[in-house]
Formats: structure tokens, sequence, C-alpha cells
């Protein structure tokens, strides 16, 4: 990345990186840990789309857009959300009655990622569907753009 300096310092990638490495060497190979750096956005997506986990960052408490793209593709997605974060969300999503996000500090997350995987496959793939199907219902552009437009308005 470019501008990794500016973008990514503090998100997490330094204290993440082990913690995949350990993951990925403790389960030969049942799991493959890729990590999308210098590749294009296609490239990206395409490697989202046969993914079952993909992890966003869990220092700063905020969402990427990695989360979105993962919940929308069937993944399990962790990322550390702040309450305030999450409280944004919520009025983002109306009627929605959780968060699709794995939501671990750093800290936690070699652990909820071992959990995870250490269920059986069907608990793996039911958080992936279920965050797909809640991006479906609360994060469509339909409702999305209401916000804008609302907004907009407002002005």
């Amino acid at each position: 990345l470019d501008d990794y300096e500016d973008t990514c310092i503090g998100k997490g990638y330094e204290e993440t990186m082990p913690i995949l490495e350990r993951i990925g060497k403790s389960h030969g190979d049942n799991v493959k840990i890729t990590v999308m750096v210098g590749k294009s956005k296609a490239e990206v997506l395409a490697m989202k789309r046969t993914a079952d986990i993909v992890v966003d960052e869990c220092v700063t408490g905020g969402y990427h857009l990695a989360s979105l793209e993962g919940l929308s593709m069937g993944c399990a997605v962790f990322g550390y959300l702040t309450p305030d974060i999450q409280s944004i969300l919520f009025r983002m999503a109306p009627g929605a009655k959780y968060l699709p996000w794995c939501t671990p500090k750093v800290a936690d997350l070699e652990s909820k990622i071992r959990l995870l995987l250490s269920e059986n496959t069907p608990l793996l793939h039911g958080v992936g569907r279920a965050g797909m199907e809640w991006m479906e219902e609360y994060w469509n552009p339909k409702e999305m753009v209401k916000h804008y437009t609302r907004i907009y308005e407002a002005l």
C-alpha cells in the first residue's frame, strides 16, 4: 500500500499478523491465511468470495469496507466495534436486533477465531449466512440512500 503509514498505522496490522500466522500453522492444510496487500480491488473481492472468515481490524473500534464486503459475501467477519460505532450502526440499520460482526479486541482475536474454527462447519457457515442476510435486509442500497436523502433535504 502506498499510503500504509497514513491509513493503516494503528489499525492492528502488526498485532494481527502473528495471530493469523499461529492459527495458520496450528491448523495446517485445513486453514489458509491470505493477506491481501498490494492487490487490485478485483483480486481482493475474488479472494473474499472464496473465504469463510474476513478479519477487518480489532484495534480502533471502527469498521471499514473490508467488513461490509465480507458480510455481504457470507463471511464471518471479525472487527472490534466500540459502543459508539455500534450505536451508529443500529441507527443506520433501523429494526436490526443485532450486528453481525464478531467483535473481539485484538487481545482476544486469536481465541475467538480458534473458537469459531473449533466448532463444526455449520456454525461457521451460519455466522456467515447471518451476516449476508443482515446486509441484504439492513444495508441494501435502497435503505442506505434514504440516510443521504434525509441529510440532503435537511440542507
